[in-house]
Protein backbone atom coordinates (compact mmCIF):
# COMPACT_ATOMS: atom_id res chain seq x y z
CA UNK A 1 0.00 0.00 0.00
CA UNK A 2 2.78 2.30 0.84
CA UNK A 3 4.52 1.98 -2.58
CA UNK A 4 1.25 2.32 -4.08
CA UNK A 5 0.64 6.09 -2.47
CA UNK A 6 4.22 7.18 -3.40
CA UNK A 7 3.97 5.87 -6.91
CA UNK A 8 0.48 8.03 -7.18
CA UNK A 9 2.27 10.84 -5.72
CA UNK A 10 5.46 10.41 -7.86
CA UNK A 11 3.25 10.33 -11.08
CA UNK A 12 1.05 13.74 -9.46
CA UNK A 13 3.91 15.23 -9.12
CA UNK A 14 5.18 14.20 -12.24
CA UNK A 15 2.21 15.18 -14.32
CA UNK A 16 2.39 18.79 -12.47
CA UNK A 17 5.60 19.38 -13.26
CA UNK A 18 4.97 18.62 -16.93
CA UNK A 19 1.91 20.92 -16.52
CA UNK A 20 3.91 23.79 -14.98
CA UNK A 21 6.69 23.45 -17.83
CA UNK A 22 4.39 23.32 -20.94
CA UNK A 23 2.28 26.76 -19.06
CA UNK A 24 5.85 28.18 -19.08
CA UNK A 25 6.98 27.42 -22.66
CA UNK A 26 3.34 28.54 -23.44
CA UNK A 27 4.04 32.35 -21.79
CA UNK A 28 7.61 32.34 -23.75
CA UNK A 29 5.97 31.78 -27.25
CA UNK A 30 3.10 34.62 -26.42
CA UNK A 31 3.50 38.49 -28.30
CA UNK A 32 4.61 41.10 -25.74
CA UNK A 33 2.03 43.53 -25.69
CA UNK A 34 2.86 46.52 -28.82
CA UNK A 35 3.79 49.18 -26.93
CA UNK A 36 6.96 47.15 -25.43
CA UNK A 37 8.00 46.38 -29.25
CA UNK A 38 9.16 50.14 -30.33
CA UNK A 39 12.61 50.11 -28.81
CA UNK A 40 15.65 49.68 -30.86
CA UNK A 41 18.03 46.75 -31.75
CA UNK A 42 18.97 46.20 -28.01
CA UNK A 43 14.82 45.62 -26.87
CA UNK A 44 14.17 42.14 -28.49
CA UNK A 45 13.00 40.13 -26.13
CA UNK A 46 14.27 36.47 -27.97
CA UNK A 47 17.66 36.35 -28.54
CA UNK A 48 18.78 37.70 -31.88
CA UNK A 49 22.17 37.55 -31.99
CA UNK A 50 22.07 35.18 -34.66
CA UNK A 51 20.17 37.50 -37.33
CA UNK A 52 22.13 39.91 -36.61
CA UNK A 53 25.34 37.86 -37.34
CA UNK A 54 23.62 37.35 -40.79
CA UNK A 55 22.86 41.10 -41.22
CA UNK A 56 26.55 41.74 -41.33
CA UNK A 57 26.76 39.73 -44.35
CA UNK A 58 26.23 41.33 -48.51
CA UNK A 59 22.63 40.74 -49.12
CA UNK A 60 22.32 38.12 -51.74
CA UNK A 61 19.52 40.42 -54.36
CA UNK A 62 16.41 38.77 -55.50
CA UNK A 63 13.00 39.58 -56.68
CA UNK A 64 9.96 37.53 -55.20
CA UNK A 65 7.75 35.75 -57.06
CA UNK A 66 4.24 37.39 -58.29
CA UNK A 67 2.48 33.54 -58.20
CA UNK A 68 2.67 30.69 -56.66
CA UNK A 69 4.97 29.01 -59.83
CA UNK A 70 7.52 31.84 -59.16
CA UNK A 71 8.38 31.95 -55.76
CA UNK A 72 12.56 31.99 -55.79
CA UNK A 73 14.19 29.10 -53.18
CA UNK A 74 15.89 30.82 -50.15
CA UNK A 75 18.70 29.28 -48.16
CA UNK A 76 19.07 29.08 -44.61
CA UNK A 77 21.08 31.70 -42.62
CA UNK A 78 21.61 34.28 -45.19
CA UNK A 79 20.36 37.77 -45.80
CA UNK A 80 18.52 38.88 -49.10
CA UNK A 81 17.56 42.37 -50.62
CA UNK A 82 14.10 41.03 -52.05
CA UNK A 83 12.63 43.34 -54.84
CA UNK A 84 9.03 43.05 -53.81
CA UNK A 85 5.88 43.97 -56.82
CA UNK A 86 3.32 46.08 -56.58
CA UNK A 87 0.64 44.76 -54.19
CA UNK A 88 -2.05 44.47 -56.97
CA UNK A 89 0.24 42.36 -59.82
CA UNK A 90 0.80 39.46 -56.80
CA UNK A 91 -1.52 36.54 -56.58
CA UNK A 92 -1.43 34.75 -53.43
CA UNK A 93 -1.85 31.47 -52.80
CA UNK A 94 -4.05 31.78 -50.55
CA UNK A 95 -5.77 35.39 -49.25
CA UNK A 96 -3.27 36.81 -46.93
CA UNK A 97 -4.39 36.23 -42.90
CA UNK A 98 -4.36 40.55 -42.65
CA UNK A 99 -4.47 41.70 -46.69
CA UNK A 100 -2.16 45.28 -45.61
CA UNK A 101 -2.24 46.02 -49.87
CA UNK A 102 -2.86 49.37 -51.50
CA UNK A 103 -1.92 50.79 -54.55
CA UNK A 104 1.28 52.28 -53.01
CA UNK A 105 2.46 49.03 -50.97
CA UNK A 106 4.77 46.39 -52.27
CA UNK A 107 4.27 42.38 -52.12
CA UNK A 108 5.95 39.07 -52.80
CA UNK A 109 6.15 35.25 -52.69
CA UNK A 110 9.36 33.32 -51.68
CA UNK A 111 10.10 29.72 -50.71
CA UNK A 112 12.37 27.50 -48.67
CA UNK A 113 12.90 24.04 -47.89
CA UNK A 114 12.87 22.77 -44.66
CA UNK A 115 15.91 20.39 -43.71
CA UNK A 116 14.79 18.90 -40.16
CA UNK A 117 11.84 19.50 -37.43
CA UNK A 118 12.31 22.50 -35.86
CA UNK A 119 11.28 26.26 -34.68
CA UNK A 120 12.32 29.07 -37.33
CA UNK A 121 12.24 32.46 -37.99
CA UNK A 122 12.19 34.70 -40.65
CA UNK A 123 13.24 38.34 -40.37
CA UNK A 124 12.62 41.48 -42.12
CA UNK A 125 13.80 44.53 -42.41
CA UNK A 126 10.72 47.00 -42.36
CA UNK A 127 7.27 46.67 -41.75
CA UNK A 128 4.95 43.95 -43.75
CA UNK A 129 2.67 41.06 -42.96
CA UNK A 130 3.92 37.53 -43.16
CA UNK A 131 1.99 34.20 -43.76
CA UNK A 132 3.88 31.19 -44.16
CA UNK A 133 2.23 27.91 -46.51
CA UNK A 134 2.61 24.25 -46.40
CA UNK A 135 0.63 22.24 -48.95
CA UNK A 136 -1.43 25.54 -49.74
CA UNK A 137 -2.26 25.71 -46.29
CA UNK A 138 -1.65 28.68 -43.86
CA UNK A 139 0.57 28.00 -41.00
CA UNK A 140 -0.11 29.56 -37.82
CA UNK A 141 2.65 31.31 -36.36
CA UNK A 142 4.32 30.24 -32.69
CA UNK A 143 4.98 34.15 -31.99
CA UNK A 144 6.47 37.18 -33.21
CA UNK A 145 8.66 39.98 -32.00
CA UNK A 146 9.46 43.21 -33.20
CA UNK A 147 10.72 46.37 -32.45
CA UNK A 148 10.26 49.80 -34.87
CA UNK A 149 13.05 51.44 -33.51
CA UNK A 150 15.96 49.09 -34.84
CA UNK A 151 17.25 50.10 -38.33
CA UNK A 152 18.20 46.65 -38.88
CA UNK A 153 15.90 43.99 -37.90
CA UNK A 154 12.33 45.28 -37.76
CA UNK A 155 10.25 42.25 -36.66
CA UNK A 156 11.49 38.53 -36.81
CA UNK A 157 8.32 35.77 -36.92
CA UNK A 158 8.54 32.06 -35.33
CA UNK A 159 7.10 29.04 -36.96
CA UNK A 160 7.58 25.44 -36.47
CA UNK A 161 8.22 23.42 -39.30
CA UNK A 162 8.76 19.56 -40.19
CA UNK A 163 11.62 18.38 -41.56
CA UNK A 164 11.05 18.27 -45.70
CA UNK A 165 8.82 20.47 -45.73
CA UNK A 166 8.35 23.30 -48.65
CA UNK A 167 7.67 26.37 -46.98
CA UNK A 168 6.11 29.60 -49.15
CA UNK A 169 6.24 32.57 -47.80
CA UNK A 170 3.63 35.83 -48.55
CA UNK A 171 4.84 39.08 -48.11
CA UNK A 172 2.38 42.12 -48.12
CA UNK A 173 1.92 45.44 -47.50
CA UNK A 174 5.54 46.46 -47.26
CA UNK A 175 5.36 50.42 -47.92
CA UNK A 176 8.88 50.04 -49.27
CA UNK A 177 9.48 48.06 -52.73
CA UNK A 178 12.45 46.47 -51.49
CA UNK A 179 13.10 44.47 -48.16
CA UNK A 180 15.86 42.46 -46.07
CA UNK A 181 14.84 39.12 -45.45
CA UNK A 182 16.80 35.78 -43.86
CA UNK A 183 15.35 33.08 -42.32
CA UNK A 184 16.90 30.60 -39.61
CA UNK A 185 16.62 27.56 -37.59
CA UNK A 186 15.84 29.10 -34.26
CA UNK A 187 18.51 29.45 -31.47
CA UNK A 188 15.65 28.67 -28.60
CA UNK A 189 14.65 24.44 -30.25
Amino acid sequence: MKYRIYGLVGAASLTLYATFVALADERELQPRPMEEMHGDCSNFHWDMSQEFEVWKEKAAEITAGKSAEEPPALALSTRYTVTLAPHEDVAFVVAPEKDRGGSDKFSGLLRVEIPEDGLYRISASNGLWIDALVDGKTVKSNSFEMQTGCDTIFKSVAYSFTGGEIVTFQLNGSRSPQVDIAVTASPDQ
